[in-house]
């Protein structure tokens, strides 16, 4: 697939950098703490929607979610507190890019911020990455994130049957693995519970991986192969392949002038989504690159309300009552008859 050759986005999407470092696990700051320390430059190029309300945002820090030979993985939580504590809400796992081999938890914490700000408990996670770690180590840690929220749901204070999730770039490849295939993935330690999700947001996600040159190795560092050596590892890890009737409701966003991964991969996906009668949708941003568009605030909100709309229950709408057609019988009480 020519069309995807991915950078590291780390470099070029610090939202939240590296700096909650000194933080130990479990401790609580605020988005707003984090967000003073991010680069003045980079502030400046974020849209309003990822900047306002962070006081209102608590982070509790480093949680671990699953053990590895590596090291614990970690998660962040991003909360705004709430007065009824009985009240579930909806949860989104937010995962990061950078061609699988960069980025950390902390790359996207302020959509998991605006997400915490919109009702939902977000949670940002990291995973192990290339060429350390080759296919299929991202998938099993997304996968094993999402069985963790939805073990822990009940003290998280999470609806275990609204979870999404939204990932960028590499991040956005993994989120759509979910879609399609978390229905019937599960943990190793935990085979009862599956990595399901109710919806997914993609942004800049490449989606298949299996037209790629037999010869080209530009991906060898993160599957371990070149394609005609292993075609069945360039299958399982793409997310086209993996379709079913039960893959969740996904919509992609993505720039039109996206030289590293062209819309047309999610294009794709989104075609072959809708085949099943799943709800899905592409964003296009015109003109927008691959990173400027991970900051576009439109495409973002559109990615928020699709959440919302297979996340959130709404009271069904109740109309005035209708009128009595003037030659239809009353409605008396009939009289007993003696």
């Amino acid at each position: 697939m020519q069309s995807v050759r991915l950078m590291p986005l780390a470099s070029h999407l610090l939202l939240l950098a590296a700096v909650t470092a000194s933080l130990q696990a479990g401790d609580v700051t605020t988005g707003e703490t984090l967000f003073q320390q991010v680069d003045p430059e980079i502030r400046k190029q974020l849209p309003e929607m990822l900047k306002v309300g962070l006081e209102q945002v608590e982070v509790e820090t480093s949680v671990t979610y699953a053990e590895r030979a590596s090291g614990p993985l970690k998660l962040d939580i991003y909360r705004v507190a709430q007065e009824n504590k009985d009240l579930k809400r909806p949860a989104v796992v937010v995962i990061h890019g950078g061609s699988w081999k960069s980025g950390d938890r902390r790359q996207l914490g302020l959509y998991a911020a605006a997400l915490a700000r919109r009702g939902y408990i977000a949670y940002a996670i990291e995973y192990r990455l290339a060429p350390k770690h080759t296919w299929p180590a991202q998938w099993e840690d997304v996968r094993d994130a999402v069985v963790w929220v939805r073990r822990e749901a009940k003290n998280q204070g999470v609806d275990p049957d609204r979870i999404g999730a939204v990932g960028y770039s590499a991040g956005g490849h993994l989120a759509s693995m979910l879609a399609a295939a978390g229905h019937k993935s599960h943990s190793d330690n935990k085979p009862e519970i599956t990595a399901k999700v109710h919806c997914v947001a993609a942004g800049g996600a490449p989606c298949d991986f299996t037209d790629m040159a037999e010869d080209a190795t530009f991906l060898k560092y993160w599957l371990g192969a070149t394609r005609g050596e292993k075609p069945e590892v360039y299958k399982a890890a793409s997310p086209l392949q993996q379709v079913s009737a039960a893959s969740a409701p996904t919509l992609f966003y993505n720039g039109t002038f996206d030289l590293m991964v062209r819309p047309n991969s999610a294009k794709s996906l989104s075609t072959e989504l809708a085949k099943f009668g799943i709800d899905t949708a592409q964003h296009l941003i015109p003109g927008a690159g691959h990173i400027t568009a991970a900051l576009d605030q439109k495409a973002l909100l559109a990615a928020w309300a699709f959440l919302d709309k297979h996340l959130k229950p709404t009271a069904p709408k109740l109309g005035p009552p209708k009128p009595t057609p003037p030659d239809a019988p009353a409605n008396k009480p009939e009289t007993p008859k003696p």
